[in-house]
């Protein structure tokens, strides 16, 4: 069953916010009109009452439509904010979470290396890889994801945003670095249920399921989904690697940074 914003009717956007805020969030409301009308949310606030363009209205009642289907509102407009920068996204990856910069502040903090070769397991859009290259730019970033249509929205925003510093390969976990040495792994796999209700919560439904969950009981199993074998948890000079996982937090649960987000050496 659809909700509907009854916008047929050009208005002024005090009462077009207040109709959609029957159906979806006040700030979601405000957001997706600003989209629409190609102002940031500021301007559109500091002109509360002027008149909406009819062609506007319509574009912000489809997008208003979608969102109360629960569609979420970084695929409505194409875009989040992680670790201050835009990334392009679409159904084909996670949106960026901000507890995410949580596990891009931990191996900043772990590996203090001027020069280090990390990579990003399953990346997705490529937040975790382009912010680790914007703080580390002698660093050597690897990102790699088994989803064609990932690696493709990875590829734009490296190319936007870090000129191309990251090296992106497709393959399902290690095996796009078969045989390679890295100072350091990271990586946010999926790791819920496959029977949890979650998944069919609002926003999560929409998103892509392998990247939520490996199936079964959300356990990563070792043998074909591993994120981190054997070949991978030493360096050359035979210490122990920093292997970061996990900072995804399920909505309407606690976070918990040392359940979602556990750190393990390697041994």
């Amino acid at each position: 069953m659809h909700h509907r914003c009854p916008m047929a009717d050009p208005s002024d956007s005090i009462r077009l916010l207040s109709l959609a805020a029957h159906t979806i969030e006040r700030r979601d409301a405000e957001v997706l009109l600003a989209w629409c009308w190609r102002r940031t949310r500021t301007q559109l606030l500091a002109s509360a009452g002027e008149p909406v363009p009819p062609t506007v209205a319509a574009d912000f009642e489809r997008a208003c439509l979608q969102r109360a289907a629960g569609v979420p509102v970084a695929y409505l407009l194409g875009r989040r904010e992680f670790w201050s920068m835009d990334f392009v996204v679409s159904p084909a990856v996670l949106v960026p979470r901000p507890e995410t910069e949580l596990l891009v502040q931990r191996l900043l903090h772990l590996v203090i290396a001027p020069a280090a070769q990390v990579a990003d397991l399953g990346t997705g859009s490529g937040a975790i890889a382009i912010a680790l290259a914007t703080e580390r730019p002698n660093w050597h970033v690897t990102g790699t994801d088994a989803s064609p249509e990932a690696l493709a929205v990875a590829r734009e925003n490296g190319t936007r945003l870090v000129g191309g510093r990251v090296e992106w390969m497709m393959g399902n976990w290690y095996a796009a670095v078969e045989g390679r040495r890295f100072d350091a792994l990271v990586s946010n796999p999926p790791y819920i249920a496959a029977d949890d209700p979650v998944l069919e919560s609002d926003g999560l439904r929409h998103e892509p399921r392998r990247a939520l969950t490996p199936g079964g009981d959300g356990t990563i199993r070792a043998d074909d989904r591993d994120p981190c074998p054997g070949p991978l948890r030493r360096r050359p000079d035979g210490g122990p690697r920093r292997i970061l996982r996990r900072a995804h937090v399920i909505p309407g649960r606690p976070f918990q940074p040392h359940g979602t987000m556990p750190l393990a050496e390697a041994p």
